[in-house]
């Protein structure tokens, strides 16, 4: 519970600064070049997590479209509302999908008396899975997100940090250029 407040909240707070973000970061432009360039790199960013998240959202689709016509067809209850389900578990990485097809088998272990006929839904739910996941998803546009922290700190700055700063983070990490953006 404890965890799903703290992303409700983030998310909030990101919503909530959408507007002002782009004005507070290119106020700490150092020039109109500089921020011109953070403007740009902005609408970069904007860009290519829109273009993610409309693709991850066809394919999450598309899972949960296979996913119903397998549940429909062997009958498991409330079919609708696990395929909406595994299409929604499906934009957590990692176990969002496993965890989507969890749900629905167990119910099936509960529903049909035949272990043999749950086995084959969980096989075609997994295939499933695997053939969107790992067959479709690649062919997609490429979408490149790099996490990190790059320099950022003006050359001329380096020497004004905390020694602690300035001793053990290599220069490489800190030094972002004449103008913290290089």
């Amino acid at each position: 519970a404890g965890i799903v407040l703290f992303i409700i909240l983030n998310t909030g707070f990101l919503l909530i600064e959408q507007r002002t973000f782009a004005t507070k970061i290119v106020r700490l432009a150092p020039d109109a070049a500089s921020a011109d360039r953070l403007t740009g790199i902005f609408a970069d960013i904007n860009r290519r997590v829109g273009t993610y998240l409309a693709l991850k959202t066809l394919m999450n689709t598309l899972i949960a479209g296979v996913s119903y016509v397998i549940l429909r067809a062997f009958g498991v209850e409330m079919a609708i509302l696990w395929a909406v389900l595994i299409g929604i578990f499906n934009y957590v990485p990692y176990f969002g999908s496993a965890m989507g097809v969890a749900l629905p088998v167990m119910l099936a272990l509960v529903q049909f008396p035949d272990k043999e006929a749950v086995l084959w839904l969980f096989l075609l739910l997994v295939l499933a899975q695997f053939a969107v996941g790992n067959l479709l998803e690649p062919l997609q546009e490429k979408v490149d997100i790099i996490v990190s922290n790059p320099p950022y700190i003006p050359s001329e700055q380096i020497e004004k940090l905390e020694e602690d700063v300035r001793i053990w983070e290599p220069r490489q990490a800190l030094d972002g250029g004449n103008d913290g953006l290089d």
